[in-house]
C-alpha cells in the first residue's frame, strides 16, 4: 500500500502493539487511530561506510512475535508494505525459534535487486552455513554477513570465523563483513584489529543518551573510530529494547493513553538525527508498528516535545536501577551513559 493510500485505512493504535516478550501487557483493543498528515518526503537512504552499499534509514529487524511466527501471511504483508514504502534493509535470523530464511526468501524472491539482505553466522561450520544461505535465497551473494564478535557473557568468537567471511567476501559471495557485540570492548577490538566493513551495536535514546545538544554525548570511542576508518554503523535496539517498550506501555507512553508525543515515533526521530548511523533496525511485528516507523521517516523532525517525552521515560527507567530488564537483557546496562 502506498503512503497516500495508507491514510485511508484503519490500523491498530500503538497501544495495541504486540510486544510478546514481557509479562507487562496492555489489554488489546481496536481503535480508530489519528492518522498522520502525509509528508512528501520519501524514504531516506545512507551509504554504509566504505562499502558503497546504500541502505534505507529505516531497516527491518529480525525478532518476531509469537503471532507473526504463526502467521506467515500476515508477516509477508508487513514486509511487502515496508518494501512498497522504501524499506530496503532486511535483517534475517534462522536460529533460535525464528527460522526465517525460507519464508523470507519467498517474500523477497522477486525483490532481490531492490533489497539488502543482512544475516548473522552462528553455526560451527561458517562456510557451510553461508553456502546454505546462498542456496536458500537463490542468490549469488549475501549483501551483509556478520558474526557475534563479543557477547554479554564475555565470549569472543574465534577470529578464524571472521577470516572465513573475509575470504568469502573476496570470492564475491559476501558484499560486506561485519560484527555485532553486546559489549563495547568487543566492537572496539574488531574495528581496531580487523578490516571489518560495518558494525552493529545498541544505539537509542536511553543507553547512549546523546540529546544532540546536551551532554554527555554519544559513545566517545566507537563512533569517532568508525568515522575515521569509514566503518559503517547499523543501530540495534532503537526503542531501548523490548523490555523498555513493555515498561513504556505499562507507564502509558503509548497513544491514546499517553496524552502527549508518541514514544515510538519520538524514539525513531531521535535516531534519525545521528548522521553516523546508516540505518536502524527495529523489530516490526504489526502493521501499526510499520506505519508508526514509516511516519517517523515522513515527519522526521525531532521536536522539543519528542525530546521531553524520551527524557522523562529514560529518567523513570533509571529509577528502577535496571529492574525493568529481565536477566537476558541485563547486558543493555553495559552501554549506559549516565547523565552529567
Amino acid at each position: 500500500m502506498k503512503r497516500r493510500d495508507m491514510f485511508k485505512k484503519t490500523a491498530l493504535s500503538a497501544a495495541t502493539l504486540g510486544l510478546g516478550v514481557s509479562s507487562i501487557q496492555a489489554k488489546e483493543k481496536v481503535v480508530i487511530p489519528v492518522m498522520p498528515v502525509p509528508n512528501p518526503q520519501n524514504m531516506m537512504y545512507r551509504t554504509l561506510g566504505k562499502t558503497g552499499i546504500k541502505v534505507s534509514l529505516l531497516g527491518f529487524g529480525s525478532h518476531l512475535s509469537d503471532a507473526n511466527l504463526k502467521d506467515p501471511v500476515g508477516r509477508n504483508r508487513q514486509i511487502q508494505e515496508a518494501i512498497e514504502n522504501g524499506v530496503t534493509l532486511f535483517d534475517i535470523y534462522d536460529h533460535s525459534v525464528f527460522h526465517q530464511f525460507e519464508p523470507m526468501a519467498k517474500s523477497l524472491a522477486d525483490k532481490r535487486q531492490k533489497v539488502v539482505i543482512s544475516l548473522v553466522a552462528v553455526e560451527k561450520d561458517v562456510r557451510a552455513e553461508i553456502e546454505g544461505a546462498l542456496r536458500t535465497f537463490n542468490t549469488d551473494y549475501i549483501d551483509l554477513y556478520r558474526i557475534v564478535y563479543h557477547d554479554a557473557d564475555g565470549y569472543a568468537k574465534n577470529d578464524d570465523d571472521l577470516n572465513i567471511l573475509f575470504k568469502m567476501r573476496d570470492e564475491g559471495k559476501i558484499r560486506a563483513v561485519g560484527v555485532v557485540a553486546h559489549i563495547e570492548s568487543g566492537i572496539l577490538a574488531a574495528v581496531e584489529n580487523t578490516p571489518v566493513d560495518y558494525i552493529m551495536m545498541p544505539i537509542n535514546f536511553h543507553h547512549n543518551k546523546a540529546w544532540w545538544a546536551d551532554k554527555p554525548d554519544t559513545y566517545s570511542k566507537v563512533i569517532p573510530l568508525c568515522r575515521e576508518k569509514k566503518v559503517g554503523i547499523l543501530g540495534i535496539k532503537p526503542m531501548g529494547g523490548d523490555p523498555m517498550m513493555a515498561y513504556a506501555q505499562y507507564l502509558g507512553y503509548f497513544a491514546p493513553e499517553y496524552r502527549g508525543q508518541s514514544y515510538p515515533k519520538a524514539a525513531f526521530r531521535y535516531m534519525w538525527q545521528n548522521q553516523d548511523i546508516a540505518s536502524s533496525l527495529p523489530s516490526l511485528n504489526t502493521m501499526a508498528e510499520v506505519y508508526d516507523a514509516l511516519d517517523s521517516i515522513w515527519r522526521p523532525e525531532f521536536t522539543k516535545e519528542d525530546r521531553e517525552v524520551l527524557k522523562k521515560l529514560s529518567r523513570q527507567a533509571d529509577k528502577t536501577m535496571g529492574a525493568y530488564l529481565p536477566p537476558k537483557y541485563k547486558w543493555m546496562e553495559n552501554w549506559r551513559i549516565r547523565e552529567a
